[in-house]
């Protein structure tokens, strides 16, 4: 997705050695950050709520669900068992 990004913000080829390379050092900048600081970065699809005074990551989309948005599940139906699970 990052490299996407890159590619379609600068106009760069669809196999951009440059946006690859850009893309490989800032995700070990931010690791030696993460590392240095000992935070955790959020995957994509979660959400970062304060529970009791404790922070705590929670799913807002499954592999699972996100398998059945691009099968036959109609969206809202994948939202309403999405907040059911996150309840």
């Amino acid at each position: 997705m990052q490299v996407s990004h890159l590619q379609q913000l600068f106009e760069l080829a669809p196999r951009s050695q440059l946006a690859e390379a850009v893309v490989d050092r800032v995700n070990e900048v931010l690791a030696e950050h993460e590392r240095a600081t000992e935070t955790r970065r959020l995957q994509p699809g979660e959400l970062l709520v304060e529970i009791g005074g404790e922070f705590t990551p929670i799913p807002l989309l499954t592999l699972q669900w996100s398998e059945r948005l691009g099968g036959s599940f109609k969206a809202t139906a994948v939202c309403r068992h999405l907040e059911y699970e996150q309840l």
